[in-house]
C-alpha cells in the first residue's frame, strides 16, 4: 500500500485550520480584578471572624504569671464556646472605670460563681470551697510569703456571672484580690481560655 506524502504548504496558502495558531482571548481586565479581590480579601475576613468570634492571639504583658507563662509571650486562646473552669489559664478584659483602666490580662481562673474563696496569708494557702488547692504552678514558696492584698484573709463567695482570678506569681500579680483594679471579673469581660503558647513570641523578641 503506498503511503500518503505530506506536502508543505505552498508559499501563499492559508494554513489549514488543524495547524493555525490559536488565537489569544482578549485580558477581561474586570474577571482579574474580582480575582484578585477575592483571593485576597476572602481570606482577610476569614481571619477577621476567626479572631472575633471564634479565637484570638494574646500578647501576655508583664510577668504576673510567671513562671507558667512570660512577658511577650503571644497566646492562642480559645472564645467560641469557652465555659471557664477552676485552674485555667484565662484573658480577661478590665472594666474601663477600673485603677487600671480597660486592658487585657492574663490570669489563672480561681472559682467560679457560687463557689467560696479562702485565702491564709500565714500558710500560703488558697482553698475553694474548703479545699486547700495544690498549686504546683506558683511562684511562692515560705521565703517569699504571699503578701496581704486588699481581700484580706477570710472567705469570700464568688457572685453568680463571674469569676475569682489569681496570678500564677501570687505576689506580683494584681487581679480578683484588688478590687478596684480586677476584682470578680463578669462573664462578659471574659475573652476566654488558653489553648497553647504560640512560638511566635521567640520568633519576634520574645524569650
Amino acid at each position: 500500500m503506498d503511503k500518503e506524502e505530506t506536502k508543505p504548504a505552498a508559499s501563499g496558502e492559508a494554513p489549514s485550520p488543524e495547524n493555525a495558531a490559536p488565537e489569544k482571548q482578549p485580558l477581561d481586565w474586570k474577571k482579574e480584578l474580582v480575582s484578585w479581590v477575592v483571593n485576597l480579601v476572602v481570606p482577610v475576613l476569614i481571619v477577621l471572624l476567626l479572631n472575633a468570634f471564634v479565637c484570638k492571639v494574646i500578647r501576655v504583658s508583664g510577668s504576673s504569671m510567671v513562671p507558667t507563662l512570660r512577658d511577650r509571650d503571644m497566646l492562642l486562646v480559645q472564645m467560641l464556646g469557652y465555659e471557664p473552669e477552676p485552674g485555667d489559664v484565662v484573658v480577661c478584659k478590665t472594666d474601663p472605670s477600673s485603677t487600671l483602666g480597660e486592658e487585657y490580662i492574663v490570669k489563672r481562673c480561681i472559682a467560679v460563681g457560687g463557689q467560696t474563696v479562702t485565702i491564709d496569708y500565714e500558710r500560703n494557702t488558697v482553698a475553694v470551697d474548703g479545699t486547700v488547692l495544690q498549686e504546683d504552678y506558683i511562684n511562692l514558696d515560705e521565703a517569699d510569703p504571699m503578701q496581704l492584698k486588699h481581700f484580706e484573709s477570710g472567705s469570700l463567695q464568688v457572685p453568680e456571672g463571674c469569676i475569682f482570678v489569681m496570678g500564677d506569681n501570687r505576689n506580683h500579680s494584681t487581679d480578683s484580690r484588688e478590687p478596684a483594679a480586677v476584682g470578680m471579673v463578669p462573664r462578659e469581660r471574659l475573652i476566654g481560655g488558653l489553648l497553647f503558647r504560640l512560638p511566635l513570641g521567640e520568633w519576634f523578641g520574645g524569650r
